[in-house]
């Protein structure tokens, strides 16, 4: 009897001693709210722009260029041209009128007839200068009146100062004016000379030689 109870009491403390089941308490769940739901989060694409709705039959916008407008520009003319020359104003003061230096006074000259003279050169018309020389440059017009001396090749007439000067002719109609070679002159020096009075121009010719830079 006493082996029986000892057996029972042994079978009883080995059945505390298994493990016991693992209850798990859940929250009361409130009324109306569901239940979690135990599922991966999905990435959510960002909000399209709304795109207003296109009217039937409605061209489409277009967005058209324009380019600017090409002006071409208005020649420029390297030597302006002079006043008119005026016989009476001149003869009344020649000193003013050559006084004023007007390098397209060279291009003023008197409409070709047969009762115009030419203006004609009046001894050599090419010389060849070293920097700093000078040589005299002349021309036959009428006795008293203007020639005009332009160079287009930089220079300075002693007279003037400048690339242009206008000289009154002497008693025998030879205008004279002294040219020469001012420093950064270079190369050949060319230089027109015309009479109002007299038709056509003549040319001359200055050639630098040595170096001049």
């Amino acid at each position: 009897m006493v082996a029986m109870v000892a057996l029972a009491v042994s079978v009883a403390v080995w059945a505390s001693q298994r493990e016991a089941p693992v209850v798990t308490r859940t929250a009361p769940q409130a009324a109306g709210v569901p239940a979690p739901s135990l599922v991966a989060a999905v990435p959510v694409a960002a909000p399209r722009a709304k795109v207003a709705p296109k009217v039937a039959n409605a061209p489409s916008p277009q967005v058209t260029a324009t380019a600017p407008a090409m002006v071409a520009a208005a020649p420029v003319d390297p030597v302006p041209p002079a006043a008119p020359f005026d016989r009476a104003t001149y003869t009344t003061d020649p000193a003013a009128h050559c006084a004023v230096v007007a390098p397209g006074r060279c291009f003023q000259v008197a409409a070709p007839a047969a009762t115009v003279a030419a203006l004609a050169r009046v001894g050599a018309g090419g010389f060849a200068l070293a920097p700093g020389g000078e040589a005299d440059l002349a021309a036959l017009t009428e006795p008293g009146l203007p020639v005009t001396f332009t160079s287009f090749g930089l220079g300075a007439f002693t007279g003037s100062g400048l690339a242009s000067i206008t000289v009154a002719a002497d008693a025998d109609g030879v205008a004279t004016a002294r040219f020469r070679i001012t420093p950064g002159t270079v190369g050949k020096c060319l230089i027109i000379a015309g009479s109002p009075v007299r038709a056509g121009t003549i040319s001359f010719l200055v050639t630098v030689v040595g170096d001049n830079s």
